[in-house]
């Protein structure tokens, strides 16, 4: 998105609005917190990670601890106006185009390079360093601050442009897998405990939990029990793509010295050719690589879940896969057998696409018994459970299956996002930058990710932790209540069985 040719406009129409409930929110939040507030205070202004409201959350703790032992630090909750139709920062590039935004925000990882090249974002690099050897990221022997050596270097490079660092990596990250109902499961003798390793397996899955003639009760539309819903977004796709073994964006880069392009995975950190020669200062050009033959096969495994036509086997139970010609014939042979069927006797599909129509949503599918599978954040189970009201102890995931071919591979999609300066804070005092600094910081530390950890066992939801946070602050007996699938699935993460891939940060996301 560029600003450029809207900025004026859009300052001249939203500075009054953005004035007015900002000097309102200030009064509120002053009088409330300190009705004769010291000069020396510093207000630092903040969105989606502090809710005064809601003191347990993770990031909202973690300020409110920063600011006891810091009593020159104010903490306010920045809340912008509300645009009918907008998307979801659309409140908040107003308001950047207003200079009415937070002094501190959350940029996605796909997205904060768009955000860095508009101008949105305010550099961290008096606090962080320097590139001083101009490599597009500043490394170890570089930095005057000590976590930034604990920050991959993916991470690093993404978070700037043109030697400056835009955004610190939050301390929670989000796992993307295939979320399933396990009492849904067991009540077709499947193992909650032995989840889908191949695509195929995960096909067999979605047939035997597929019931076309079942009534479930609430259903809005009725087309009785499906395996699993599809939710259309980019996102939820990709990882299938990545299962198969392929990219769905990558990186070319041309050697200066041949000629020759080179093709690189999106989320490449080293750059050497098969003859030596290392391309990491030369630019890239994104294209997307949906032709490909992981994102057809992946295409495809889409299609056979929502339209593929088959039946049930009369004897055995099986599914049976029809092809346009068992079809026009009304039979079809199995192992030397002769089954005929008719029109009524056809399924189409295991799984069901979300319409965005009223109660016709992935989760109202699942929270119903619609179906038993959906593609989404294995960290937020229990806020799944919430949603649907469903009890989390129903809920168990696995990660996305391998794809055909000696390249497929289970992978889980890691989504890291980045906490962040807006561009206001360059207008601010070096005292008062400082103090918005340590609130930034506060936001990414190791303190955020163990408050998480704490509230879950706190709330009997240990199960939904990763084990290895549970054993290294000490909650040992908590880890029998984890099923041992998930962690069978933690284990792989760590040992490198399962990859863990992102999103694109370029090409359709540019």
């Amino acid at each position: 998105m560029t600003m450029n040719n809207t900025r004026s406009r859009l300052r001249t129409l939203f500075t009054i609005p953005f004035f007015c409930l900002t000097w309102m929110g200030f009064i509120g939040a002053a009088g409330a917190a300190n009705p004769e507030r010291p000069e020396n205070r510093t207000t630092v202004s903040i969105t989606r990670f502090y809710d005064p409201n809601a003191p347990e959350g993770a990031t909202t703790r973690r300020l409110l601890d920063l600011a006891q032992k810091n009593p020159g630090l104010e903490l306010e909750e920045w809340g912008g106006i509300t645009l009918p139709g907008g998307g979801a920062k659309a409140s908040l590039m107003m308001a950047i185009a207003g200079k009415t935004a937070p002094d501190i925000g959350e940029s996605w990882f796909h997205i904060i390079g768009s955000e860095i090249r508009n101008g949105f974002l305010y550099p961290l690099n008096e606090w962080i360093g320097e590139d001083t050897d101009r490599n597009g990221i500043i490394d170890d022997d570089e930095t005057i601050w000590e976590p930034w050596k604990q920050v991959p270097p993916l991470w690093r490079r993404v978070a700037m442009h043109e030697g400056k660092v835009y955004g610190i990596p939050q301390a929670i990250r989000n796992q993307m897998g295939v979320i399933f109902r396990t009492d849904m499961v067991r009540a077709v003798a499947l193992n909650p405990n032995n989840p889908p390793q191949t695509w195929d397996e995960f096909m067999t899955w979605c047939h035997k939990l597929t019931d076309p003639a079942k009534n479930v009760p609430g259903a809005v539309t009725a087309r009785g029990q499906r395996g699993m819903a599809l939710a259309p977004y980019g996102f939820t796709f990709l990882p299938w793509i990545q299962s198969a073994g392929g990219d769905p964006v990558v990186q070319i880069k041309t050697s200066p010295t041949t000629g020759q392009p080179h093709i690189f995975p999106p989320d490449a950190t080293s750059f050497v050719t098969p003859e030596g020669e290392d391309l990491a200062r030369q630019p890239s050009e994104w294209r997307s690589d949906f032709t490909s033959p992981a994102a057809v096969a992946a295409a495809k495994l889409y299609h056979d879940i929502i339209w593929k036509l088959w039946i049930v086997d009369p004897e055995s139970g099986a599914p049976i896969d029809l092809t346009a010609a068992d079809i026009a014939r009304k039979a079809v042979k199995v192992d030397g057998r002769a089954i005929t069927f008719s029109e009524g006797d056809i399924i189409t599909g295991v799984g069901r696409a979300q319409t965005g129509q009223r109660g016709e949503g992935a989760f109202d599918y699942l929270a119903r018994g619609e179906v038993a599978m959906v593609t989404w954040f294995v960290s937020d189970l229990n806020g799944i459970g919430q949603s649907t009201g469903l009890s989390p102890d129903l809920l168990s995931w696995f990660p996305f299956p391998r794809g055909p071919g000696e390249n497929g591979r289970r992978v889980v999609q890691i989504q890291n996002h980045y906490a962040v300066m807006y561009e206001g804070v360059g207008r601010r005092p070096k005292a008062e930058r400082d103090m918005v600094w340590k609130a930034l910081t506060a936001i990414t530390d190791d303190e955020v990710r163990d408050n998480d950890v704490r509230a879950k066992v706190l709330s009997g939801l240990a199960r939904f932790a990763n084990p290895k946070d549970l054993k290294r602050l000490g909650y040992d007996e908590y880890l029998q209540d984890v099923p041992q699938a998930i962690l069978n699935n933690y284990e792989e993460i760590d040992n490198g069985t399962i990859i863990s891939q992102t999103e694109p940060y370029m090409g359709f996301w540019f």
